[in-house]
């Protein structure tokens, strides 16, 4: 028996524990009966349990009334983290309660007592727990069903001014009429954090790579269209999206741009497999003036390919012996004339400079008298 469902047994709000369902970066899930009906409580996890942690692009915007809070939560006094704690863990039971009002297919909330929400228990075509959409296999016509529903069910979770924040085919529940959005930590108030319009697109790019690979993103700009109309306050529940919006002169289709860059990524990858270069080592004593970058070949693989270059690729070059080339490349390095430096020339000594000895710490190289 978890501890924190005791108290719940106690005050009639669940009669037994079933099993534990899953866990998650947020809360543990455990399936519940009351009476005949099976629900599911979800009790959040303390802050040091949880493996998500980078909370600040979804808490903007989120108010809390109580003055003295509000600024032991800026301080970060204890009492300041203790109420951040509990506003975080009660966020999800007030968006859950308020997309339920506004008509959004959600799991239907029924208490939030200290840090656990019971709900519906969401069940599938065969009965049972519903699975997530990512573990689905639908055909076509019946995939293209589920995300026009999902994509009017953002539209109404825009309506009624939340973004989900994390949504994806592992945050949905696949029942008989249809699917169900679930997981709301993360959700975010349109209207007063600056990153909603960033984190919708996210969300709706998360649902059209699934179910519409392979179409020109010219026709996937769901998020673009509906945020338009959210900006003008003429977003409805029930407007048709058509995929299709002409992005501004200015704007960059970041979803596009990251598709290009993962393409070049991936081409320059397969250009360079297999293409390992080796150095020729100069010998001891002997100085590096500068290397030749030769046409690229392949060297062999590893350090126990072969010594030397077969054709090309990078090689260095000792002062005063050519290359295999033949040629001798102009000095790199050393910016002096080979001319001004004749043969045989005596070595310049350099003048050993020492210390100054008395007074004071003197001493060390020619110091003062020793005592």
């Amino acid at each position: 028996m978890p501890p924190r469902l005791a108290p719940l047994i106690e005050d009639g709000i669940i009669d037994r524990v079933v099993r534990p369902l899953m866990s998650g970066k947020e809360a543990q899930v455990y399936l519940v009966q009351t009476g005949d009906d099976l629900r599911v409580a979800k009790v959040y996890k303390g802050e040091t349990e949880r493996t998500f942690r980078n909370r600040a692009e979804y808490t903007e915007g989120r108010h809390v009334r109580n003055s003295r809070d509000r600024r032991a939560m800026g301080k970060r006094t204890r009492h300041g983290r203790e109420q951040d704690e509990a506003t975080w863990k009660a966020a999800e039971a007030d968006t859950i309660y308020r997309l339920d009002a506004a008509g959004v297919r959600v799991p239907k909330p029924y208490a939030f007592v200290d840090g656990v929400l019971v709900m519906e228990c969401v069940q599938g075509p065969e009965g049972g727990v519903a699975p997530r959409l990512a573990e689905c296999t639908l055909e076509p016509a019946h995939a293209a069903q589920v995300f026009e529903q999902l994509i009017r069910e953002v539209v109404k979770m825009l309506c009624a001014g939340i973004v989900h924040g994390d949504l994806s085919v592992y945050n949905i529940l696949l029942e008989a009429d249809g699917p169900v959005i679930i997981d709301f930590p993360q959700a975010i108030d349109a209207a007063q954090n600056r990153n909603a319009r960033n984190i919708l697109l996210r969300d709706v790019a998360n649902l059209t790579s699934h179910f519409k690979r392979g179409t020109p993103s010219s026709e996937l700009r769901f998020a673009h269209e509906m945020w338009s109309l959210f900006e003008r306050g003429e977003l409805r529940p029930d407007a048709p999206m058509t995929g299709r919006f002409a992005l501004p002169q200015h704007e960059v289709d970041a979803e596009r741009l990251l598709e290009q860059m993962m393409q070049v990524e991936e081409d320059e990858a397969e250009a360079e497999e297999g293409q390992v270069f080796e150095f020729v080592a100069p010998k001891r004593g002997a100085r590096v003036v500068g290397h030749v970058d030769l046409p690229a070949a392949r060297t062999g693989r590893g350090p126990r390919g072969p010594k030397k270059p077969t054709s090309g690729g990078p090689q260095i070059v000792v002062k005063g012996r050519a290359p295999e080339g033949g040629v001798l490349p102009p000095p790199l390095l050393d910016d002096a004339p080979a001319a001004a430096k004749p043969e045989g020339a005596p070595k310049k000594r350099r003048r050993r400079r020492r210390g100054r000895g008395g007074g004071k710490g003197g001493g060390g190289n020619g110091g003062g008298p020793v005592a």
